[in-house]
């Protein structure tokens, strides 16, 4: 059974399909870890031990800002790039088929490594970095 499905992307669908893939990139335990270091390098700062923790922990913190905003900046960047925003998904037993004003093409199934499924859109990973977002009121 094949289905069609239109898409009008907007920048809301964009931006929060980088959220949820930066949020199952850090994981669930990133943002705690981020402040037990903080709280441990402080704590070292504090009693004067360990000074090369907190230096660290700020590091740390500034990459992990860098490495958000570049994803975010060049995710709303390549939309930007769109004429049209429109994209039409064909999904059939064998592969996904993706046309827009950018050109078509095709993936078959088993190119895909992973499904991650969120509430507002699904992110069919295809490598580590690139996936396809598909905004989950379409898909019903």
């Amino acid at each position: 059974m094949d289905v069609e499905i239109k898409v009008e992307y907007t920048e809301d669908i964009v931006k929060t399909a980088v959220r949820c893939f930066l949020k199952r990139s850090f994981g669930i335990g990133g943002v705690p870890s981020l402040i037990a270091i903080w709280v441990l390098s402080l704590i070292s700062w504090y009693t004067e031990s360990f000074e090369w923790v907190f230096p660290i922990a700020l590091l740390l913190t500034a990459m992990v800002l860098y490495c958000s905003y570049y994803v975010r900046r060049e995710a709303l960047k390549r939309f930007a790039e769109f004429d049209e925003k429109e994209v039409t998904f064909r999904i059939t037993d064998a592969a996904l088929e993706v046309r827009s004003c950018m050109g078509e093409g095709n993936l078959k199934w088993n190119a895909y490594s992973k499904l991650w499924r969120f509430p507002e859109v699904w992110l069919l990973i295809v490598t580590g970095r690139n996936h396809t977002t598909l905004p989950t009121e379409k898909l019903t």
